[in-house]
């Protein structure tokens, strides 16, 4: 399976010199991130950071790359949005030829950003699976609750998110 991805993946496309990605359309864009060795030949600034929102997607650019990773951070916060099927708002890192999950650190400019559109996709997770178990203890009569996932942001610009677990309640 690999070498067929490889075999079918021609070119690859670079938007201005930042950020690279596979647009073939055919539905395996986001498998390509297995292809490590062709991304490990991208020219980047500082490590390959990876992020695939949707399968028809595979976003790459450098951890040292401010303005690559913050077209990359819209590109796929946009994707997540629209997509109906979205893959996943963490970016990896490639480390010895293995993905990673990754976050800029702490002060880095888009620390915030990224962290947050990670703790947002895996909270729309959450819900999903809330939605399940609430379907399970209803159909089987199981009198315990599930907390909300909630988040919020200050006027400060200061983003959180919680749940709440009432006292005594199972």
């Amino acid at each position: 399976a690999r070498t067929n991805l490889e075999e079918s993946t021609l070119a690859w496309a670079r938007l201005g010199d930042h950020l690279h990605s596979a647009l073939t359309g055919d539905n395996y864009d986001s498998a390509r991130l297995l292809l490590t060795g062709r991304i490990g030949e991208f020219e980047l600034r500082g490590d390959p950071i990876a992020m695939v929102p949707a399968r028809d997607s595979l976003l790459i650019t450098g951890s040292d790359d401010v303005d690559g990773l913050r077209m990359m951070h819209d590109l796929a916060q946009q994707q997540l949005a629209e997509d109906p099927r979205p893959l996943s708002g963490i970016p990896l890192r490639l480390v010895d030829d293995e993905w990673e999950d990754w976050l800029p650190p702490a002060g880095h400019p888009l620390h915030a950003d990224f962290d947050w559109m990670a703790q947002m996709f895996l909270g729309g997770l959450y819900s999903d699976q809330q939605d399940l178990l609430n379907a399970i203890h209803e159909k089987e009569q199981i009198d315990v609750h599930v907390a909300s996932f909630s988040a919020v942001e200050n006027q400060a610009g200061q983003k959180r998110s919680y749940c709440v677990w009432g006292e005594g309640v199972d």
